[in-house]
């Protein structure tokens, strides 16, 4: 790490350190409940060690922390050492354009991750390179990457659900992992494990509620069990029991509760003696920002730093794009321009059906195609490559037949190309999912919506469930898919009582994002008395020409 002392200091970071500070004064390191203030005080702090630290480059002390920047509120574009140098955003998004050495899916999966929470997509960091059709195409029909390991499923799976790939290959891989749950309820990073270790088990119920499972689904609930077994006194967690109670360990299962809309600070996680993980963390801090990794520890580790951060920021194991500093600033970086004819890695998944075999049912590639290619086309190309043994496009385009299954009057091929229903052009980055099916639908509508022409506003949709958790309140907004290329900016409010609550978000068309707005404290107060609360939820959605729709829904708030 380099001398913090003979590195510039951006004035991202001199002011996320004064904000720090300010809502610190006074505060210790252990309180019967870390305030969402005091939370994203030590969130800020965290996030300016990072920025600090940053090399000339643009890079910081991993990828990973650009999750924990995102968590914190900071765009990676506006960290850099002086205004003429690289940006982390720009260091990273150009690191990523060419394939590194070797490598693993974990690494697909962790680059997907910080990447989404960078304002990367990572399916266009360069015309030659489409991380998530490369983490795709290591999946062999049931499990993703090595056999021998289960961090790659998990990792994997939490970085193709933050993606947007299809729920088929999400289940299947979620159906895996529950299939290594050890006797004990927990998870290890192998498949030879045989006493699990805590980091994992969270991360595993991240996994597993990213791919729809409940808090009362059994795999989860046993797991929490566990991890109930595992809490020390202080409020954190070590992770084969052999280990000291440790940052990592903690912060990991704090991201993992958050995950399925779990408070770390609820009763069930409050030690006897007062403390809950976010105690812990708050205990493991440095005045520097960083986070030491256990209480026995010294010295800077980067690695404790962005995962306590995450969560203290009311993130998991990523974090949905900031604002930038500059609202007009774009939040994504604009994607590689990418002629026709260009040659690029296009992601594909086959589903066979329902009557095909479990381990035949899905099958997944990376294929390099032609930008603008049609289906006949790409399908060649697929076959050229091994991913495909047969197919026939009807003359108007339509899928007829693919690898031996042609359509009948009950079932035939549907295609999906990008974020587009039928079998479209080929455009850089799209994943084409084609199913046969008797659905009408290979994927369920993202919204209701019609969709919004120029200067009309995208309506959002307000997802069911509500949830305050870290002293925040979390509630799923989706943008449609037929939204503007600028996608859905606009104010979330919430109404409980007579509090409120509100937070700007911005989301890109197709997006899935949790939107997290601090909670008051007389409705957190209810909410724990109580276990619920009813909230009006207004997300208002504003176009370029002024024009406003708005989404009004009555929803319960629930711990």
């Amino acid at each position: 790490m380099k001398n913090p002392s003979r590195i510039p200091i951006p004035r991202i970071a001199v002011a996320l350190c004064a904000l720090a500070c300010a809502l610190l004064a006074g505060a210790g390191t252990a309180a019967a409940y870390v305030t969402p203030e005091q939370a994203d005080a030590a969130a800020a702090r965290g996030a300016a060690w990072f920025a600090h630290n940053q090399g000339a480059d643009g890079s910081l002390a991993g990828d990973w922390a650009l999750t924990a920047l995102a968590a914190a509120g900071v765009h990676a574009a506006d960290v850099r050492v002086s205004a003429t140098a690289p940006s982390a955003q720009d260091h990273y998004a150009s690191a990523w354009q060419a394939p590194g050495p070797g490598g693993v899916a974990t690494d697909r999966a962790r680059e997907i991750l910080s990447g989404l929470a960078a304002g990367i997509e990572p399916q266009r960091v360069g015309i030659g390179r489409n991380l998530v059709a490369e983490l795709v195409a290591e999946f062999d029909g049931t499990q993703i990457g090595s056999a021998q390991l289960l961090n790659d499923d998990i990792f994997g799976l939490l970085a193709l659900d933050h993606a947007g790939a299809p729920e088929p290959l999400t289940r299947r891989i979620a159906a895996h992992i529950r299939a290594g749950q050890l006797p004990d309820g927990g998870w290890g990073w192998s498949a030879s494990q045989t006493v699990s270790d805590t980091d994992m088990t969270g991360a595993a119920i991240a996994a597993l509620c990213a791919a729809g499972a409940a808090q009362d689904d059994p795999a989860v609930r046993a797991a929490l069990d566990l991890l109930h077994e595992r809490q020390a006194p202080s409020g954190g967690f070590s992770a084969p029991p052999w280990i000291p109670v440790n940052t990592d360990s903690t912060a990991w299962v704090a991201s993992g509760l958050l995950a399925c809309g779990l408070d770390p600070q609820a009763a069930e996680w409050t030690t006897p003696a007062g403390n809950t993980p976010f105690d812990y963390l708050l205990a493991m801090q440095q005045p520097e920002g960083y986070f030491r990794w256990s209480a026995d520890a010294s010295g800077a580790t980067a690695f404790a730093t962005w995962n306590a951060v995450r969560p203290l920021g009311g993130a998991a194991f990523s974090a949905p794009v900031p604002p930038r500093a500059d609202p007009s600033a774009p939040r994504w970086r604009p994607a590689p321009d990418a002629p026709e004819g260009a040659e690029a890695p296009i992601a594909l998944l086959i589903d066979h059906g329902a009557s095909a075999p479990p381990a035949a049912r899905l099958r997944a590639c990376s294929v390099r195609a032609e930008v603008g290619s049609d289906l006949g086309a790409f399908l060649a190309s697929a076959r050229e490559q091994g991913c495909v043994e047969s197919f026939e496009v009807s003359p108007d385009g339509e899928l007829v037949e693919l690898n031996g299954l042609a359509a009948t009057g009950e079932e035939r091929w549907r295609v999906r190309t990008g974020d587009r229903p039928g079998p479209g052009a080929i455009a850089l980055g799209d994943l084409v999912f084609v199913a046969y099916s008797g659905d009408e639908r290979v994927d369920p509508p993202s919204s209701p919506s019609p969709p919004a022409g120029p200067g009309r506003p995208a309506k959002v949709r307000v997802g069911k469930r509500v949830r305050l958790s870290a002293g925040r309140i979390a509630v799923a907004l989706r943008c449609p898919r037929g939204a503007a290329p600028s996608g859905c900016r606009g104010q979330l409010r919430v109404r409980a009582g007579g509090t409120r609550a509100r937070r700007p978000f911005a989301l890109r068309p197709r997006e899935r994002s949790l939107v997290r707005v601090a909670a008051p404290k007389g409705l957190r107060r209810v909410v724990r008395a109580r276990g619920r609360a009813r909230a009006r939820v207004v997300a208002a959605t504003r176009s370029g020409d002024g024009r406003v729709a708005v989404t009004r829904a009555r929803r319960t708030i629930r711990r």
